[in-house]
């Protein structure tokens, strides 16, 4: 069921390039915005960057 709701590993890949490359990234690794640990968030395929850098994806495991 955890499969289902998880990104590829390209747009995971896309999204922590992205949150690495973003002026509110901290050092510990979390978003100065939302204050989400990035690595978690960027894995799921409901979040979105609050800065909107990156969108909400409904493409599921099982379709890459």
């Amino acid at each position: 069921m955890l499969k289902k709701l998880l990104c590829s590993q390209s747009l995971y890949d896309m999204r922590i390039q992205t949150c690495n490359n973003c002026p509110h990234k901290t050092k510990i690794n979390t978003c100065e915005v939302c204050n989400c640990i990035l690595p978690l968030k960027a894995k799921f395929i409901f979040s979105k960057c609050p800065k909107n850098k990156w969108e909400k994806n409904y493409m599921t495991f099982d379709d890459w």
